[in-house]
């Protein structure tokens, strides 16, 4: 019989907590989320600082940004069979105090890989916080009332994401680098003393063993997938690069099959994809986080080549994202638990796509208010993140909901990856693709040595365009123009591609989404 259940036992022993501590926790749970979201995107600042101090190159010190997604990918999964086995407390306590240790690596990092080992490291304290959260949180709230509490979190996650550049470009304005990293220290420990405060030690152990032979296996489908995903680009799709991720992906995906199916307690809770609203929500959680990099990554570009806006000025238009985000979040998580869930769901992804059609008229010269406007409601997928969340929620019972968190929690870095990876390819070949249009219509005639260079500056921050026209004899400003002009081009066709993925989400959402009857114990737990 599965472990994996929607009727969920009224039996089951409960923590017993006072109001004001659980929503203490609760709040020590959205700031924490937030400090591990932000901390995936407020380091793309400090490249240009690290790179003059430390002498590495560009190539080198992406690592220092992708490190720690791949770390947290691979751990996130393992991290719930952690908690199961040792405690929600102790290892939340233990991926907070690895964080902060990490945060401080980094800080006093003088080379550049030995920081990349420190963001390795942060990646594997934010992966073991995940589970616990999510598991604590079930335990601390009873059924018909986690939408809320599900979706604070889910605040914490878009935010975080969206005003880690505003945070970042802040502190870069007024200190040196190593001081986004200490910001977590203090951060961190506030959290920590929280969770040492409001929290009672489980009496029960709910895991028997680690399974540490399926996290391996994990290991090595996640760890050559991530890595494909980010250079699939520079590859090519049917490169021999490309084919040995997929090699080593499908045999990680078969040994763990092999290995799940005679294991007693397996990593992941046998009878996981036979439960159709659990997986429901793990492929509707990639489209949303598809939709969401997608949309931080391309629209941040978009303000900083075509409108030349600096870091600072792009964060700071991102805060009506980061509002309407953190507004609309737990609006969705309380609505999910008053009516169906799909309703919130799919009404939150029908504002953020006419938040993304608006941005297909996106020009040389959009003006501010159009920007926060369409940018706000973008931030409207927070009403469609909520109750996802809380479904997944639904979706599982106490034995399980440390591990399918996890498993959740990884699926949506996988899609918020995958997202950024096709959008930009969609992006720079189409744009390639219009600059050549543009060129021949003009009868110009780019210079062989010249034309990579050409191309590169259509995706480029740094737009030093002087050689090229000495080469080219064209002047700056008409440069300029072709490569704006171009980017516009690809940019739109992006947007669609972020639009037909809101609308097969939603197709997805109306027919897989929905919470089958439970028992009347369940309302009552």
């Amino acid at each position: 019989m599965s472990i994996i259940n929607v009727v969920h036992d009224p039996t089951d022993p409960r923590e017993h907590v006072e109001p004001w501590s659980r929503w203490l926790a609760l709040a020590a749970f959205v700031l924490l989320i937030t400090i591990l979201n932000m901390d995936a995107t407020v380091v793309n600042l400090t490249i240009g600082p690290i790179e003059e101090e430390m002498k590495s190159s560009l190539k080198i010190l992406q690592w220092v940004i992708s490190i720690y997604g791949i770390a947290w990918s691979v751990f996130v999964i393992p991290s719930g069979k952690f908690a199961n086995k040792f405690g929600k407390k102790k290892m939340l306590i233990t991926g907070i105090s690895i964080f902060i240790l990490s945060s401080i690596l980094c800080a006093i990092a003088h080379d550049v890989w030995l920081l990349i080992l420190g963001r390795f490291i942060q990646g594997v304290g934010a992966a073991i916080c995940i589970p616990p959260i999510y598991g604590l949180v079930y335990d601390k709230f009873p059924a018909g009332k986690r939408g809320f509490p599900i979706g604070l979190l889910g605040t914490g996650t878009g935010v975080g994401l969206a005003i880690g550049p505003t945070i970042g470009g802040f502190i870069m304005e007024q200190f040196p680098w190593p001081w986004i990293y200490y910001l977590n220290i203090p951060l961190g420990i506030l959290v920590l003393l929280i969770v040492l405060f409001t929290i009672r030690k489980e009496s029960q152990q709910v895991s028997k063993s680690l399974d540490l032979i399926s996290s391996l296996y994990v290991a090595l489908i996640v760890l050559p997938l991530s890595y494909g995903i980010n250079n699939i680009s520079t590859w090519g799709l049917l490169s021999y690069q490309t084919l040995i991720v997929v090699v080593l992906v499908a045999a990680g995906l078969v040994m763990l099959h092999l290995h799940s199916k005679k294991a007693t307690d397996p990593l992941i809770p046998k009878g996981t994809f036979s439960n159709k609203l659990y997986v429901s929500t793990l492929i509707g959680f990639m489209f949303l986080s598809f939709i969401l990099g997608t949309v931080l990554v391309l629209t941040g570009l978009y303000m900083g080549n075509v409108l030349g806006f600096t870091t600072f000025h792009n964060a700071l238009i991102f805060i009506g994202f980061a509002t309407a985000f953190s507004l609309v979040s737990p609006i969705g998580g309380k609505l999910s638990e008053k009516m169906d869930a799909r309703i919130p769901a799919c009404i939150g992804l029908g504002i953020s796509i006419i938040g993304i059609v608006l941005a297909l008229f996106y020009g040389l010269h959009t003006t501010t208010i159009y920007l926060v406007i369409s940018l706000a409601l973008m931030g409207f997928i927070g009403l469609s993140i909520a109750p996802y969340n809380a479904t997944m929620l639904k979706a599982v019972n106490r034995l399980t909901v440390d591990a399918l968190s996890g498993l959740y929690n990884m699926c949506g870095c996988m899609g918020f990856s995958i997202g950024v990876v096709i959008s930009t390819n969609v992006l720079v070949q189409v744009s390639n693709a219009h600059l050549k249009k543009m060129l021949h219509k003009a009868t110009i005639v780019i210079p062989e040595k010249a034309q990579a260079e050409f191309d590169s500056l259509i995706t480029s921050a740094h737009r030093n365009v002087e050689e090229i026209a000495a080469v080219t004899l064209l002047s700056k400003e008409k440069i300029l123009y072709f490569i704006n002009e171009s980017f516009l081009s690809g940019f739109h066709a992006s947007m669609y591609t972020i639009i037909g993925a809101g609308a097969v989400a939603i197709i997805l959402t109306l027919l897989w989404m929905k919470v089958p009857a439970v028992s009347s114990g369940e309302s009552n737990k």
